[in-house]
């Protein structure tokens, strides 16, 4: 654990599997507190949060669609309300955006 992790908090999207999962259990084994973000994966989420569990680590799930506004801010403001800030954002999600309904 470095200095520089100690009470850090990183959001991580897209973090349910690939390189966002890779990302939250490297960050979470440096002792940063993580948010896992998925949209599809909950599963997969699921075993990213228990691998960080079982090293230690702490990690919070949160699902959110982030090519919607409302959702990034509930996401955010979820973060904050769970860990009082965030410090460390990866912006790792893939997706297409949204088309407007006709």
């Amino acid at each position: 654990m470095s200095i520089l992790s100690i009470n850090r908090v990183a959001l991580i999207t897209g973090a349910s599997t690939g390189i966002g999962a890779s990302t939250a259990i490297r960050l979470a084994d440096a002792g940063v507190k993580t948010v896992i973000n998925y949209y599809h994966s909950e599963q997969d989420a699921k075993k990213v949060q228990q691998a960080i569990h079982t090293s230690g680590g702490t990690a919070k799930l949160m699902r959110a669609d982030v090519r919607d506004p409302s959702q990034v801010k509930d996401l955010m403001d979820g973060t904050v309300k769970e860990f009082g800030k965030i410090d460390i954002l990866v912006n790792n999600a893939g997706g297409l955006p949204k088309l407007a309904q006709r």
